[in-house]
């Protein structure tokens, strides 16, 4: 397989930003497992089509109120659990790439301590790698990981000639609308590009080919 090569190569050893929710810490089955506890049923992620949770899931007011009072609760954040891969994922992208956290953390003020912690303790990653922010186009880099397409549009567009990869998940294969307005391709396999500046992966080894892709 031939992957992709992105807008420009890298000069220098690429400085990789990395979303968290979605991309390092399962976000979405904490959620669900607090829904379940609200509700008595069982969902799944695969039902959760659009990056808005409470829509795709059409849950009740109520419902959706107190789980998000439960998000909020203490060590709701710090508990969250690891995907699967990533702690080998990002180990193996340091040895080609600095790295630097980007996140938004739940609005809640136990978050952001949380998420800190969280970060130092399961993947190594200090405070200064870290930025909480909801601006992520404010922050400068080389390529950006992220389980959102409207994070990586913004993001590319206010760093020229810089790379967005799009971790796949349930909630971003149903992007016709946005896609056909920016030009790309309602749903593309790993290492296919959705926008000229945009690719989707579904593993850690596609990262890190396109990234060594990318330096000279």
């Amino acid at each position: 397989m031939t992957w992709p090569s992105g807008p420009r190569s890298m000069r220098r050893r690429p400085l990789v930003l990395l979303d968290v929710d979605g991309v390092l810490a399962d976000f979405v089955g904490a959620y669900l497992d607090a829904l379940e506890k609200v509700t008595g049923r069982r969902r799944e992620r695969d039902e959760i089509r659009t990056w808005d949770i409470v829509k795709a899931l059409d849950l009740a007011p109520a419902d959706a109120e107190e789980v998000a009072r439960i998000v909020g609760q203490p060590d709701f954040c710090y508990d969250l659990k690891l995907i699967e891969g990533a702690a080998e994922g990002v180990a193996a992208l340091r040895k080609i790439a600095d790295i630097h956290v980007v996140t938004a953390p739940w609005p809640s003020r136990h978050w952001p301590g949380e998420r800190v912690d969280w970060l130092l303790d399961a993947l190594g990653i200090e405070r200064l790698d870290i930025t909480l922010t909801t601006r992520k186009d404010l922050v400068r880099g080389d390529v950006l990981l992220d389980d959102r397409f409207e994070h990586l549009l913004e993001w590319t567009r206010a760093n020229q000639d810089s790379l967005g990869i799009l971790w796949d998940t349930p909630h971003n294969r149903n992007l016709d609308e946005d896609f056909a307005k920016h030009g790309g391709n309602s749903f593309s396999p790993s290492g296919v590009w959705v926008t000229p500046e945009i690719v989707r992966v579904t593993d850690w080894a596609s990262v890190h080919r396109i990234v060594e892709a990318n330096r000279i």
